[in-house]
């Protein structure tokens, strides 16, 4: 236990991160789910995070209307990214302790 109340983000952060563009539709977001086993990729634009995409993201696309009651597949699956995504992203440095990542604020 001693350990882990003395861990840094840096011990437990994915290295080789894996991201996507603010316009890589939803049909690739997908295959990219399946394709890396992840729940969720960070989305970049210009070098810069612009924002966070996960797997719930992509799943309030298919939201039942009144007015649908079949959504359009062929039509949802071209929504860019930029339109789901998570856009206040709370980020941390490798140096942060893992316990901080936890606390409110």
């Amino acid at each position: 236990m001693h350990r882990f109340l003395e861990a840094r983000v840096a011990d437990y952060m994915t290295r080789d991160v894996v991201t996507v563009s603010p316009e890589t539709t939803l049909r690739e977001l997908e295959e990219r789910f399946v394709q890396c086993d992840f729940n969720g990729f960070p989305v970049v634009e210009g070098g810069k995070l612009v924002g966070v995409v996960t797997k719930f993201d992509a799943l309030k696309v298919f939201v039942f209307t009144t007015r649908t009651v079949v959504p359009q597949y062929d039509e949802l699956v071209r929504v860019p990214a930029r339109a789901i995504m998570t856009r206040d992203v709370i980020t941390f440095s490798p140096e942060t302790p893992l316990t901080a990542c936890w606390q409110p604020g």
